[in-house]
């Protein structure tokens, strides 16, 4: 489904971020989620 591929999306996107060094934190998470959700 197009929601599952976005979550997937989302998901591998936070995994880049956080290989590349990037400090996440909930407000990241959440707003990565939330474009994924209402893409």
């Amino acid at each position: 489904t197009v929601a599952g591929q976005n979550f997937l999306e989302a998901l591998y996107f936070l995994d880049q971020a956080s290989s590349a060094g990037i400090k996440s934190d909930v407000v990241l998470y959440n707003a990565i989620l939330e474009k994924a959700y209402f893409k």
